[in-house]
């Protein structure tokens, strides 16, 4: 193993392995703290900044120490994959992708890339893109957030779709605003965080069809992904115009920079001891760092990366925990197929 790359800032696929430590593996995270070197991440990738025909679109694996690289999807088999989440206990991978020419979907993948499938044709039901997503393993649904068309719900297998939220258009107040768009969402328990990335505002929401928005009163400044820690009481987010990650309590009263001097940060995740994950399209890399945003750190370099989701086993078991939304489920450890 060699030895962590400090950042200049704290302020159905076949698989392919790539960029395991050793030789040339200065870029990457090798020989991480003990407490975060178990566990695996999962990013989206778009390889090619300014790619406009999305064959070079990948969702790829790394573990959290820098090693096991593996494309889980061939290039363009998932065009403009942006958000993703985990069910560890069935090794899926879920992803939300769309937009820009590209069909809005949302499907899943397996984790040693077999089973491919589409789950939601967004051309089906209404919406043209899909940006984050989220799910609730307990009561076996998946959420997401269109840019453009609202957010809908739907069963781990695709089946049953409603409707959220639906994009206002008719201008009536008070909340949401008129066209405003969707994109970053996050779940706790029965409760949906939901912000929009043209106006900022954050909004809270059951989780249920045909909800209804409650304003929270403060906004996410330049956010593109959300986040929420185990214990529901603070919102991450990936801040792209102040390049830092940012968090905040519920009540928008102790917002914090917490690791700042960032190019472009897109996705974060959080692992169960706090510690951050995001993802740096300018930076070109998947990023982590302490719980305060200290020792930050790359884990992989990569291509143009957009959605971040992890899994970490828990210690002294032969289960894993997985945070989905800042839920924390039990599931099986997943066996990695070493080729």
């Amino acid at each position: 193993m060699g030895t962590m790359r400090k950042s200049g800032a704290n302020s159905s696929g076949g698989r392919m392995r790539t960029g395991l430590c050793g030789a040339g593996a200065a870029l990457l995270l090798c020989g991480a703290p003990a407490a975060s070197n178990a566990g695996e991440v999962f990013y989206t990738d778009w390889v090619t900044p300014g790619n406009t025909n999305f064959a070079d679109d990948q969702i790829w694996t790394v573990n959290l120490d820098g090693s096991g690289k593996t494309a889980i999807t061939t290039p363009g088999q998932v065009q403009r994959p942006i958000g993703l989440a985990v069910d560890m206990a069935n090794q899926y991978v879920y992803y939300a992708a769309g937009g820009a020419g590209a069909p809005g979907v949302v499907g899943r993948v397996h984790f040693n890339g077999t089973g491919n499938q589409t789950l939601v044709d967004g051309a089906a039901f209404g919406f043209s893109d899909a940006q984050h997503i989220k799910l609730d393993l307990a009561n076996g649904k998946m959420y997401w957030a269109s840019y453009h068309d609202g957010l809908r719900r739907a069963n781990l297998d695709g089946s049953n779709v409603e409707v959220v939220e639906a994009r206002d258009t008719d201008a009536t107040p008070p909340v949401p605003a008129d066209g405003e768009t969707r994109g970053q969402l996050a779940l706790f328990g029965n409760t949906l965080y939901i912000g929009s990335p043209n106006t900022q505002n954050m909004y809270q929401a059951n989780a249920q069809a045909n909800t209804s928005l409650t304003d929270m009163g403060w906004d996410t400044v330049g956010a593109n992904d959300l986040a929420i820690n185990t214990a529901g009481t603070r919102l991450y987010w990936a801040d792209a115009n102040g390049q830092r990650i940012m968090s905040n309590n519920l009540a928008g009263t102790d917002v914090q920079t917490l690791v700042s001097a960032l190019n472009t940060p897109l996705g974060v995740a959080l692992l169960p001891d706090g510690k951050i994950l995001w993802t740096e399209r300018g930076g070109q890399r998947v990023g982590i760092a302490n719980a305060d945003g200290s020792n930050p750190l790359t884990v992989t370099t990569a291509g143009n990366p957009f959605g971040v989701a992890v899994a970490v086993p828990e210690p002294g078991t032969a289960g894993v925990l997985v945070l989905v939304g800042g839920a924390l489920l039990a599931g099986r450890r997943r066996r990695r197929a070493e080729s």
